[in-house]
């Protein structure tokens, strides 16, 4: 994860995900879901004004939310 501020208004959010870590579209776009919820409920801790690129590398698993907000 990568943050920088960026002097606007409001937080903004990039997750990637590449076909390294899921071949199919579907797989991808649920990673990707799956980490803008979890984003979401944390973005209140994050300061206004910040640019967040989460890029996500190779072995990452997702079986549930719950463990992706520990």
């Amino acid at each position: 994860m990568k943050a920088r501020a960026s002097g606007a208004k409001a937080s903004r959010v990039g997750i990637v995900v590449s076909k390294k870590i899921a071949k199919q579209a579907v797989a991808r776009n649920r990673i990707r879901r799956m980490l803008a919820q979890a984003l979401q409920q944390e973005l209140g801790r994050v300061k206004t004004g910040a640019d967040i690129v989460v890029v996500v590398l190779t072995g990452f698993e997702l079986t549930n939310l719950e463990d992706l907000r520990q």
